[in-house]
């Protein structure tokens, strides 16, 4: 899914291996754009390729992959607003704060606050908030871990609420 026969990097998280194009990365990622920058062209090879290990949860990059290379839109199907189920929100997030792909970032951390929203009159109309986010209220736990990374105070309380 994310081996791309005409890729021309290897990045490898935790023994996950994903062959994606440099371009894209270093367009999207000033993280990216550094740590490809300062490659040494001595560096391991694979099918002629550049390889280099990278941080990160290989599910939570596959996920930022997808919408990278494969243009996967997890919010909307044409103009209609999709629910994006929260597991595959956090990993966006966690993965996009990793590397500093603001856009994916941003796009992930203003579904997650219309659903984790300080505003009670939002807060209180369940059916509104669903179609943003499906999530359980142990979620809400992972919702205090990504304020805290992301310095988004304004999550706190709703996640507390939940928690």
């Amino acid at each position: 899914e994310l081996w791309l026969d005409d890729g021309n990097i290897v990045l490898i998280a935790n023994n996950v291996a994903f062959r994606v194009y440099q371009g894209i990365l270093k367009d999207c990622s000033d993280v990216f754009r550094k740590r490809l920058k300062s490659m040494d062209q001595s560096d391991e090879r694979f099918e002629d390729c550049p390889v280099i290990s990278i941080e990160g949860d290989p599910a939570d990059l596959r996920h930022l992959f997808l919408v990278l290379f494969r243009r996967r839109n997890y919010f909307t199907q044409g103009d209609e607003p999709q629910t994006v189920p929260f597991t595959i929100l956090a990993s966006l997030i966690r993965a996009a704060h990793l590397y500093d792909v603001k856009d994916v970032l941003n796009d992930a951390m203003v579904r997650l606050q219309r659903y984790y929203t300080c505003h009670l009159d939002e807060w209180d109309d369940q059916t509104a908030r669903k179609r943003h986010v499906s999530a359980v209220l142990s979620d809400a736990v992972t919702v205090l871990e990504i304020s805290r990374l992301t310095g988004t105070p304004s999550l706190l309380l709703p996640a507390f609420i939940d928690c």
